[in-house]
């Protein structure tokens, strides 16, 4: 049996294609996330946590010259003139 079809909000506008041309915030305001949109947001949210958490922890990684370049820079900066470390 066919439905019929979706009647549009009240004061919607119809589109050229004959679809309702609702704003995004209207579509917005609709939006349900389905199980897979939760999961990956929280597999998501649980990877920037950890990334944050490492990084706290023991820096972000630099190599060797990129620190001694960035201590460079700072000495430079405190007038000390172009001292490593």
């Amino acid at each position: 049996m066919r439905q019929p079809p979706e009647a549009p909000f009240a004061g919607e506008a119809k589109s050229a294609r004959g679809g309702s041309a609702r704003s995004a915030g209207d579509r917005l305001a609709q939006f349900r996330p389905n199980r897979l949109t939760l999961l990956l947001a929280a597999v998501a949210a649980l990877g920037a946590a950890l990334v944050l958490l490492r990084g706290a922890a023991y820096g972000v990684g630099l190599p060797t010259d990129s620190a001694a370049y960035i201590s460079a820079a700072r000495n430079l900066l405190a007038g000390k003139g172009f001292v490593e470390w």
